[in-house]
């Protein structure tokens, strides 16, 4: 199934880049621009495109850049949030967006999932069940939760599952330097596609990662989740987006220090991740297995 026509993909950390892509853009007349982002620079290029309708999100100062805006509702998951610029050119999109009750709903939800679980995949022979899957890395370093939290969740779920560690190939060595604390686990950092993580996820017990990729690649497969935050928050609508998932987080009142986390901690104390236990993940985490609806 093609879902696009044409992919551009810009570097925005190369000035070069923006502009030929913006180039490129402006060689073409569309019916209609939906963006979903919200900033200033976006703003700027879809003042600059030729479109007979041009959408976005309603901001007090962007009235000029658009033909139509929608009200951001913060109550949806972000996906959701973006689909609903639809409403604008879909009476069905409308009613679907209001109906919503949580969860995945099953128009949005991605077929794929369905067509990997005819395949016999490569990595399925090396599974033996019940497996339980361990993301403990991040792009971010405050968003991750602590290594010694991970060990110690690991060593106890090690004991009933086979534990699975995933990531990127950045995070290959913090999961190797877990998977040799754990005999019997299996280390796949940097070695699957999402591809591959959507057919693993679906036959699995449950994932217990930070608010990272794999969270939401879970969700698509519909494997339950438990996920630490720490500098991010719920209301940014990047939750699970499933309703078999449970989020574990500290109540502070320097959250969120920024919507994408840092590198640093910002006050130097890393105190909502530092002060999740392993005891906690491993309460709310061993609840989901028990209870999926939990």
């Amino acid at each position: 199934m093609q879902l696009a026509d044409c992919v551009w993909e810009i570097n925005k950390k190369n000035s070069n880049s923006r502009s030929q892509i913006l180039n490129g853009l402006k060689g073409h007349e569309y019916d209609f621009i939906f963006c979903p982002h919200e900033s200033i620079r976006s703003a700027a290029w879809v003042l600059q495109l030729k479109s007979k309708e041009k959408i976005g999100f309603k901001k007090w100062w962007n009235f000029f850049v658009f033909t139509k805006r929608v009200q951001k509702n913060k109550k949806l998951p972000d996906a959701l949030r973006q689909l609903s610029l639809l409403q604008t050119v879909s009476i069905d999109i409308t009613d679907k967006i209001k109906n919503y009750s949580g969860g995945v709903p099953e128009w949005a939800s991605m077929s794929l999932v369905n067509e990997i679980n005819k395949t016999v995949h490569p990595l399925k022979w090396q599974l033996k069940q019940p497996v339980l899957f361990l993301a403990p890395g991040s792009v971010w370093a405050t968003k991750r939760w602590t290594r010694d939290g991970y060990k110690k969740v690991a060593q106890e779920f090690g004991k009933t599952h086979t534990v699975v560690f995933v990531g990127t190939s950045d995070e290959r060595e913090l999961c190797a330097s877990l998977q040799e604390e754990l005999p019997n686990s299996l280390n796949l950092a940097g070695q699957t596609s999402v591809l591959d993580l959507l057919f693993l996820f679906k036959n699995g017990k449950l994932l217990i990662c930070n608010d990272s990729g794999a969270m939401h690649v879970a969700s698509a497969a519909g494997l339950p989740t438990a996920a630490v935050f720490g500098p991010t928050v719920l209301g940014f609508g990047y939750q699970p987006w499933q309703t078999k998932s449970t989020v574990i987080e500290k109540k502070m009142s320097c959250r969120p220090c920024g919507k994408h986390g840092h590198q640093v901690c910002p006050i130097g104390t890393h105190a909502c991740m530092k002060d999740i236990s392993a005891d906690e993940v491993l309460e709310k985490a061993r609840k989901l297995i028990q209870d999926p609806s939990h």
